[in-house]
């Protein structure tokens, strides 16, 4: 038990150092950078963490009603304890048991804890027809299977890295409209903005 909390807080801790923290900073201006345009929007960050994403969101859209969930207690404790605008608000939950619909769904940083059969069923069930979704995550590579050593440790979780051409396949082949970019050589860090029909 020791050893998991120590993996934990370990794990934690790592992005706020270089070069996790710019790591960090970059894939978050990615999924920034990729919003939709809207006048007003129910959105939903998934592992939002202690809420740094969900925060400026929140912050830059006060016409948005954000909510950040995340499977860690302790994490959306703290998320509270920060605070942030009126249109914020943080909940205790796994993606999986996540209801509601919304306009526009985040992961930065979690997808690869579903799995892409998950991943895309929970889309499907929470997303309103025309909404977006916006998907930071690894790709294979040396980074991500690191990183998905660590997690294990830390949290008995195992991951499924997913590689970009085929995750937006994916959702392509469901008629959504999809692309990806690239976000991070070294981490194999890309962003997928996939766009619900009508």
């Amino acid at each position: 038990m020791q050893m998991s909390i120590f993996f934990r807080t370990y794990y934690a801790a790592h992005f706020r150092l270089p070069p996790f923290g710019a790591w960090s900073r970059n894939n978050h201006d990615s999924v920034l950078g990729a919003l939709p345009q809207r006048e007003h929007a129910s959105v939903l960050d998934v592992g939002s963490g202690d809420g740094p994403l969900a925060r400026v969101i929140a912050e830059r859209h006060p016409s948005w009603d954000v909510l950040g969930i995340d499977i860690a207690e302790d994490r959306v404790t703290e998320a509270r304890r920060k605070g942030g605008p009126d249109n914020l608000r943080f909940e205790h939950c796994d993606f999986r048991d996540a209801e509601g619909a919304y306009d526009l769904i985040i992961s930065c940083g979690c997808w690869e804890f579903f799995g892409r059969s998950l991943g895309l069923e929970r889309a499907q069930t929470l997303l309103r027809p025309g909404g977006t979704l916006i998907v930071n995550t690894l790709a294979p590579g040396p980074f991500g299977r690191f990183h998905a050593r660590w997690y294990a440790i830390a949290y008995r979780r195992q991951m499924e890295l997913q590689r970009p051409r085929e995750l937006t396949a994916a959702f392509q082949e469901l008629g959504w409209d999809a692309r990806w970019e690239g976000v991070n050589r070294a981490e194999n860090s890309y962003t997928l903005v996939a766009r619900r029909p009508d």
